[in-house]
């Protein structure tokens, strides 16, 4: 199989899992006498459901071959999930859907399978894609509502409140393993790898509805003078207030990340024709005006802009885009700095 079709099959057992969940989660409480636990089990089969959909809607993406790489192994992974689902078969054989014991310890190791990598990385990947609530908004709500039902009908069996404190820590620790993957520890904004995963989706999303995008390449004009005259650590704090900077002045739909170096990546995902000019000026004046309280050493950026229209094979376009991005910044550079160059990209298809 090639990754593609690993991905797709991934997504594939994801959904079988959650499917299965929801069906043991309504056996739960249907068997159950008491009206408060059975609705309890009933909202857990319908967070299950939607779990489907969030599996459906990457599995749309996929097809538009809209979902990036998101698995350094993804066949590590994919034969990680068949070993569980072959375990939750095993499990269901075993369990008494009349007592209360049996179905909160079933219930628990579902979800501690379902603190699989592979659902953090998704569902982390879901959420970087999504404005408002996100899909791990939602599934933190999901393992709170497991573990307050622990609390209130374990409170005379010690071992299932180890259970729930042990779920609720390995949930927060999984999904900060899963941000910090994506995530540029010193200024907090997107590495390169979660830029591109983020981006992906979105350029897809502008292809298809015939939007025009914008690509803005910056760089920290005479950085390694600031590293040699004040030290690492002002360079650290500089990197840090321009990745702000940047950030507070881009929409929700934009994405910024750290591309290397001193270089920032951002996308825009939907701009009027002409407009990127504009907003890469704007990146430039409020840098410049946000450090000037920093010291004798003058912060500026200089950035490379183009704009245009992606075609079919958006990968390929997104390199074009990000090329030409990167050579108006030498441009930029070459004129002498604190400038902005920005192209409009006309794109041929092969």
């Amino acid at each position: 199989m090639d990754d593609n079709q690993i991905m797709n099959g991934i997504l594939d057992l994801c959904a079988e899992i959650d499917t299965k969940a929801a069906v043991i989660y309504k056996g739960f409480a249907d068997a159950c006498p008491d009206p408060e636990l059975k609705q309890f089990w009933l909202n857990m089969a319908a967070d299950e459901r939607q779990h489907v959909r969030w599996w459906q809607r990457l599995k749309a993406l996929a097809a538009d071959n809209a979902l990036p790489p998101i698995f350094d192994d993804p066949m590590r992974m994919h034969n990680e999930l068949c070993s569980g689902l072959n375990k939750i078969n095993r499990m269901l054989q075993q369990t008494d859907p009349a007592n209360i014991t049996s179905t909160f310890v079933a219930g628990s190791r579902l979800e501690f399978f379902m603190q699989h990598r592979v659902f953090a990385t998704l569902f982390e990947f879901i959420s970087n894609t999504t404005d408002g609530v996100t899909a791990e908004d939602e599934y933190e709500n999901h393992v709170k509502r497991f573990i307050r039902a622990i609390e209130h009908y374990g409170r005379d069996k010690p071992e299932l409140e180890i259970i729930g404190e042990t779920l609720e820590r390995m949930w927060r620790d999984n999904m900060e393993l899963a941000a910090l993957s994506n995530i540029d520890p010193l200024t907090g904004v997107f590495n390169r790898r979660g830029l591109f995963q983020t981006i992906t989706p979105l350029a897809h999303l502008a292809w298809r509805n015939g939007y025009h995008v914008g690509v803005i390449m910056s760089d920290i004009d005479n950085f390694k003078s600031v590293n040699d005259t004040l030290g690492h650590f002002a360079g650290d704090d500089v990197l840090r207030l321009v990745a702000r900077t940047l950030q507070s002045r881009l929409r929700r739909s934009d994405v910024m990340g750290r591309y290397g170096g001193e270089e920032f990546l951002v996308f825009l995902s939907r701009v009027e024709p002409g407009s990127v000019d504009a907003v890469a000026e704007t990146l430039r004046a409020i840098v410049e005006q946000e450090t000037a309280a920093l010291g004798p050493l003058p912060v500026t950026i200089s950035l490379g802009a183009c704009e245009g229209m992606l075609l079919e094979n958006v990968a390929l376009s997104l390199d074009a885009f990000t090329r030409a991005a990167d050579n108006n910044l030498y441009a930029a550079k070459a004129a002498g700095k604190n400038r902005v160059v920005v192209t409009r990209e006309t794109l041929q298809a092969p």
